[in-house]
């Protein structure tokens, strides 16, 4: 006599289950991880751009500016001789890292600036260094620093 065998028991039912919710939470895993990277990525893509304005609005202010900060002045110590020096004062704020609303990216995420001159290694230059630092969203908090130098010529 012959058995005949319809459907499935149900320790094979659990067995498939398993497997499935092992491959179900596999991909929950890998998302999670994905879209964390994603963040991590846009942060530091958004800091290196700010660097990069910073370092090109740096070729715009007065020579006085750069000297100020050849001098050791801290760069919000700065921001007068750049305005009284004729440049304009939203460039003086950012290039100088004083607009804090600037440095600030569309998720609500601070960037904190640290903008330093020092006398260049050729006559008539300056070196510039542009560091800026974050706060991510891992746990424990780590720092983050996106640090970008040029030299700037001044005939």
């Amino acid at each position: 006599m012959k058995s005949l065998q319809r459907g499935m028991t149900l320790l094979e039912v659990m067995v498939a289950f398993t497997v499935l919710l092992i491959g179900v939470l596999t991909l929950f895993k890998v998302a999670t991880v994905a879209q964390s990277s994603n963040v991590r990525t846009r942060q530091f893509q958004n800091a290196l751009t700010k660097a990069q304005d910073v370092l090109e609005l740096m070729k715009d202010v007065p020579t006085q500016t750069l000297a100020c900060l050849a001098g050791g002045t801290a760069a919000s110590g700065c921001v007068n001789s750049c305005t009284n020096a004729g440049a304009d004062p939203q460039t003086c704020a950012i290039a100088l890292g004083t607009d804090l609303a600037w440095y600030r990216d569309n998720h609500g995420l601070s960037y904190t600036p640290v903008i330093t001159g020092a006398p260049g290694a050729f006559a008539n230059t300056y070196d510039v260094q542009v560091v800026i630092t974050w706060v991510g969203d891992e746990r424990p908090p780590r720092t983050h620093r996106v640090l970008l130098r040029t030299m700037v010529y001044r005939p």
